[in-house]
This record gives structure tokens, C-alpha cells and sequence, in this order.
């Protein structure tokens, strides 16, 4: 509370302590307080609901109060943290989480290419005693492709390697096709970061056999539980792990099919070029440089990270299941490394030349512009081009856990929201009470 006080600006003049338990917090025209007298708080809110600032509150050791105002409120700035809290779903951040069953949410938000502010709610766990911060790390789910793209393009710059070369030569394995699928097509590495290659993934998995007419959904990662073995990445790749093998579907270029397989294989190459697991390429040349510390795609991250809960608020077996697939769905991050790589992308892309970090202004510019498949960049999803309010976004579903984020290049903004809980509704609720607060689109 303090925290979220002070980063909507106000000051902070006084916390006490009823010995009985209990807090408060005062500042210049707000306080907060839980388990304090009765009589305490109603006269507080009689003060307040006059324009009255309380100023200071003392609490004695028999269980008498005080309290002490210095004249009128003083006219503040709006408070933005507050704002947005108040303006989830209809209602508070605090009564959408209990409604969603949602233990945990970290959220951060950027302002002129900075954290300006950045807050957590509720706990790490249910029934815990660790409460969620903005430090803490979540598993970001499908966000996870978008931060991959970022070391993928970074290879392709660093390695000389064309965006729209044929994948296959840089695998080391052979990518299988169906039958009904010619070879005359390329599954291109663009192709494969826009989820147009031909890759099996959501719409195209099912019926085995089939290149037409499949069922809808499909093609995403349930991860593994405490008690699973699991996988290598090769194991994956051929169906021996929870998924089916990964194999061209359909015609690359021909169709858009939401492809997990397709970042499979973009991990497979990087670890293919470069010698290291996907962990150490990304901590070496995407996390180091940018300061994102509480960031991995390892399996078991060198930090604490969120259990992750179901739809009645329970924690999942394991408290989180592992993702192999890392790519596509293995990493762990926290809502400030996130608005970090914001702030990164933001600046590069409106630069006039290259800016130090991973990638070249051109490489950003690649990654935040339109390839071949409509409203998509390379492993982001886009939204009003050629205008002020551009933006780049994507979210993420994982057992357990919700996640979304978006950067504003032309604004300087952007936020964070991670959850973990398993209710997609309470991040885009306050991803929407963000932009009404902030007048984003």
C-alpha cells in the first residue's frame, strides 16, 4: 500500500500500529487501514468526507487512538494506481480477483519509456504467507514467443542468416509432411514467427492424416506435472512427449495456424546454431543486455516464481506444470523485466540509429512491422499501424496461469499483467481498465 501510494504521488505522513494487530497508512489526501478500532476509522472517513486531511493517527498501548488533521486536503494530481484498481471490470482489482478465484497479480506501467509505476496484489500462493510483488517472477505462458522472437531475430543478425531462408537446413532433423502436403513450398523462418509455415498447431492438428477440414483447436502445450518425465526437445519434436509429433500440415504460406510446434522448431534451431540450450542463449544475449534479472526459460528458474492456481482457486499439483517447449511456453518473468523490454523496443523502433541492446533499430523494425501474415510482426501480434496508438502486443495461457502485454512505440507506454490464476477475463479486465485510465486504444 505504501508502495502504490507514493508511485501515484502521494506522500506518505504517517503508519501506526494498534498493538492488538492491525495497520494504517496516511497520506496527503488517502489513507488505508485494516483492523484498526472501529471508532478510529469512522472518524477518519468523517475527516476525509469533509475534505479534511488526516495528517497523523497514533494508537495507544490500552487500545485508545488520536487523530490529527493540519487543515484542508491538499488539490492532487489524479491518482493513476488508484484509478486503475477502481476501474477493473466495473469494480476493484481486489473484488475481480476474489470473483475469478485469482490468488496473485503483478502489474506494471509504462509512461515516456519508463516504470512508472508497478504493483502487486494478493499472494504467490493460496493459503501462503508471501504476497505477490512486482518482483515476482510468473509464468508468462504464450508471452513466451514473443520475447523468443526477439533472440531469434537476434540470431539472424548476428549469424548473417536471411529472415526468409528455408528453416529445415538449420534443424539438423527432418521435418516430416503429410501426404497431401507438396514440397514445393518453403517453411521460411519469417513464415515459421508469423505461424504460417505449415506447421502443425491450433486447427491443424487433428485429424491425424487429414491437410483439409480439420477440427477446430489443437496444437497447444499442457505441460508436464510433478510426477511426469520429461521429454527432450527431440522427443517432442517426433510425438514421443504429450503432443503429436511435429510435422507440415498444410502448404507453407498458405494458411495461419497458431503454431506452438513452430516456435519448437525456432528453439530447436537456436540451440542447433549456437551450441547453448535455449536458457543460456536467451540470459546471455536478450536478459543480460536489457537487465532483465528475474527472467528464464530454464525448467526449474534459479528464483521463487508463483504457484499457479485452477478455476476454484486451488493450487495445481506441483504448483506449476514444466514446459520443455520453452520457446513456446517455458518462460518465467516478472511484469518490470517485461515493461523493460517495452521500454527497449519502444525506444529502438523511434530511434534515428541503433541503440545499445540485442538487436539493430532495422532488426526492431523488422520484428514490430507486418510479415506475411496480416496484424502480425515476427512473434507479436499488431494493432493500428501508421498511427499514434500502434501497438504490439500478445498474452499467454498456461495451466494455472494468465498473462498479457503491450508496448505503444509512438507513446512512449506500454504495461504488463501476470496472473496466476486461470481466469483469461481478470487480465483482460484490467488491461482494459489500463488503457481507459491512460486513454489507450
Amino acid at each position: 500500500m505504501m508502495r502504490n501510494l507514493t508511485q501515484g504521488g502521494r506522500r506518505i505522513t504517517r503508519v501506526a500500529f494498534p498493538r492488538a494487530g492491525g495497520w494504517t497508512v496516511v497520506a496527503q489526501d488517502e489513507f488505508h487501514a485494516r483492523g484498526i478500532p472501529g471508532a478510529c476509522f469512522d472518524r477518519m472517513n468523517t475527516l476525509a468526507g469533509g475534505g479534511w486531511q488526516v495528517h497523523s493517527v497514533a494508537f495507544s498501548p490500552s487500545g485508545g487512538w488520536a487523530l490529527a488533521s493540519r487543515g484542508k486536503a491538499p488539490a492532487l494530481p489524479a491518482d493513476k494506481v488508484r484509478q486503475v484498481e477502481n476501474a477493473v471490470g466495473g469494480s476493484t482489482i481486489w473484488q475481480r480477483m476474489n470473483a475469478y478465484r485469482t490468488p496473485g497479480v503483478a502489474v506494471a506501467v509504462v509512461i515516456g519509456n519508463k516504470i512508472a509505476w508497478s504493483t502487486g496484489y494478493g499472494w504467490l500462493e493460496a493459503g501462503g504467507a508471501a504476497a505477490a510483488h512486482p518482483e515476482t517472477a510468473f509464468q508468462a505462458a504464450s508471452i513466451s514467443k514473443a520475447v523468443t522472437a526477439v533472440g531469434v531475430l537476434r540470431l539472424l543478425q548476428t549469424r548473417e542468416i536471411a529472415l526468409g531462408a528455408d528453416i529445415r537446413p538449420y534443424l539438423g532433423w527432418n521435418l516430416p509432411r503429410r501426404s497431401c502436403v507438396t514440397s514445393t513450398a518453403v517453411p521460411t523462418i519469417d513464415r515459421m514467427l508469423t505461424h504460417r509455415a505449415g506447421v502443425i498447431g491450433r486447427g491443424s492438428t487433428t485429424p491425424a492424416s487429414a491437410c483439409t477440414g480439420f477440427d477446430a483447436g489443437g496444437g497447444g502445450f499442457p505441460g508436464y506435472g510433478p510426477d511426469a518425465t520429461v521429454p527432450t526437445l527431440l522427443e517432442i519434436m517426433n510425438g514421443a512427449g504429450n503432443t503429436p509429433k511435429i510435422e507440415l500440415t498444410t502448404a507453407p504460406g498458405a494458411e495461419y495456424h497458431y503454431s506452438g510446434a513452430g516456435f519448437v522448431l525456432l528453439q530447436r534451431m537456436v540451440e542447433q546454431q549456437t551450441g547453448m540450450t535455449l536458457a543460456q542463449y536467451m540470459q546471455q544475449e536478450v536478459f543480460a543486455p536489457l537487465g532483465m534479472t528475474t527472467s528464464s526459460y530454464a525448467l526449474t528458474p534459479g528464483f521463487e516464481p508463483a504457484a499457479g492456481h485452477t478455476t476454484t482457486g486451488a493450487v495445481i499439483p506441483g504448483r506449476r506444470n514444466r514446459y520443455p517447449e520453452s520457446a513456446a511456453a517455458g518462460l518465467y518473468t516478472n511484469v518490470l523485466d517485461l515493461c523493460r523490454l517495452v521500454s527497449y523496443l519502444n525506444r529502438a523502433y523511434t530511434a534515428s540509429g541503433d541503440l545499445a541492446g540485442p538487436l539493430t533499430r532495422a532488426s526492431v523494425r523488422t520484428l514490430l512491422s507486418q510479415g506475411p501474415q496480416p496484424g502480425m510482426g515476427r512473434g507479436l501480434f499488431l494493432s493500428g499501424a501508421g498511427t499514434d496508438g500502434f501497438s504490439y502486443s500478445h498474452d499467454g495461457s498456461n495451466y494455472g496461469f494468465k498473462s498479457v502485454f503491450t508496448g505503444y512505440p509512438k507513446l512512449g507506454a506500454g504495461f504488463a499483467v501476470l496472473a496466476n490464476g486461470s481466469s483469461t477475463s481478470l487480465v483482460t479486465e484490467i488491461a482494459a481498465a489500463v488503457r481507459k485510465v491512460y486513454g489507450w486504444p
